[in-house]
């Protein structure tokens, strides 16, 4: 899709980490993006997925017994999360996240739909009190029906980018982790001494540290 590019060749870019839709549950594009990091690496990495959803990295020269130090970060983001279509351009979405009420109402948001396509819509209405996330109305710029249930939302911001050095994005938590892990777990593979090193990245932070929580039990 136009989120990912060769993974052998700069994949740990972080604008380009940064820029991936995500959300707590539907963290399926960032999965998708490290299973390819991966499978490049196969001769000398591997992954296995909890039940949780969660994935763990380690490297195939790790001593058997060695006690591993796991880098980790999360997978989603801040976001929202369609719920229903109202009608040809108004939309009904929840938010999965913690971000204060006057961030919302009259904000321009980003649609991303199953095909990657993204679409323009506004804030209507905020119900901060509706259970078990905040939920609010959107307004499309132009009709999209291609927009459903289950798409992911974020607040409509500059493509991240890289200058002078520093990071410019709307996703730092945690997909600047995510691309910091990655980065630093490239180097070191090239380390035989941190072969007890790996990556723990898990899922639904932003609703309550799901998967961190079912991958410390």
């Amino acid at each position: 899709t136009r989120y990912w590019r060769d993974w052998s060749s700069d994949v740990c870019s972080s604008d380009l980490v940064t820029g991936i839709p995500t959300a707590a549950g539907l963290e399926q594009r960032v999965i998708a993006f490290i299973e390819g990091w991966c499978f490049v690496r196969s001769a000398r990495v591997k992954l296995r997925r909890d039940d949780g959803g969660n994935l763990m990295i380690t490297r195939k020269d790790a001593r058997r017994g060695a006690r591993p130090v796991l880098v980790t970060a999360h997978l989603d983001h801040p976001a929202f999360v369609v719920r229903r279509r109202i009608d040809a351009r108004a939309l009904e979405l929840e938010f999965r996240g913690g971000v204060h009420d006057s961030y919302f109402v009259g904000a321009k948001l980003s649609l991303i739909d199953a095909s990657d396509r993204e679409h323009v819509a506004r804030i209507s209405t905020l119900d901060a009190k509706a259970k078990p996330y905040k939920r609010v109305t959107a307004r499309l710029a132009k009709a999209a029906p291609t927009v459903a249930a289950g798409d992911i939302a974020r607040w409509h911001l500059p493509k991240p980018s890289v200058a002078k050095g520093l990071l410019h994005t709307h996703a730092c938590d945690d997909l600047a982790a995510v691309a910091a892990a990655l980065a630093a777990f490239d180097r070191l593979l090239a380390n035989r001494k941190a072969s007890h090193v790996g990556l723990l990245f898990t899922r639904a932070e932003e609703v309550g540290f799901v998967g961190a929580i079912h991958a410390a039990r």
